[in-house]
């Protein structure tokens, strides 16, 4: 008995995956793609605030040489 049972549990998990791919394998082959919404704008083009910042995130000078240091490095 114990080797009807082995014999079925293996042929269940070697029939499985071949089971999963016709049913995958089953759609359209031409699938429609949906339209992207219409792009628009931030209503501020401004750099984020920082609260308890006098400048704009980004604004300062040291920042800026980092940023550029960190752009040629490559």
């Amino acid at each position: 008995m114990p080797s009807r049972m082995t014999r079925r549990v293996i042929l269940s998990v070697a029939l499985a995956p071949l089971a999963g791919l016709a049913v995958g394998c089953g759609g359209a082959d031409n699938p429609k793609i949906t339209e992207a919404p219409a792009f628009t704008t931030p209503p501020s083009q401004e750099p984020a605030k920082v609260p308890g910042r006098k400048q704009a995130y980004g604004a300062s000078k040291k920042y800026q040489d980092a940023m550029e240091r960190a752009a040629n490095r490559r």
